[in-house]
């Protein structure tokens, strides 16, 4: 009766200790990257071949995107992403208020 007690005991112990070590899931959030992509998807123009263009944001302590500069080839692109992104709100903030962050924009072609 001891013996059952103490291996029941050992294994309580050692399934205890693999369900705390078991992996949390994480819940689908967003990253910053994944909301701009969102914001900038349907252009009003056709897009023929792949564009890329790399665009200077900050966060502001409102958690909305200001648009620093686009460096885009043309100026109708510079124009629709400085109008889809400036002061539009983000839900993910991970970076500081204020820190310069640069993010690559590409525009892929539907062919």
């Amino acid at each position: 009766m001891k013996t059952l007690k103490t291996s029941l005991l050992i294994a309580a112990l050692v399934f205890s200790s693999v369900l705390s070590a078991a992996p949390v899931k994480k819940d689908k959030s967003t990253t910053l990257t994944e909301e701009i992509g969102t914001l900038l998807q349907n252009p009003n123009f056709e897009i023929n071949e792949d564009i890329t263009a790399s665009v200077n944001i900050i966060l502001n302590e409102e958690h909305e995107i200001v648009v620093l500069s686009v460096d885009a080839p043309s100026s109708n692109i510079e124009g629709f992403i400085k109008n889809r992104l400036n002061y539009k709100q983000v839900e993910t903030f991970t970076q500081n208020e204020g820190e310069l962050i640069n993010v690559p924009v590409r525009f892929t072609s539907k062919k």
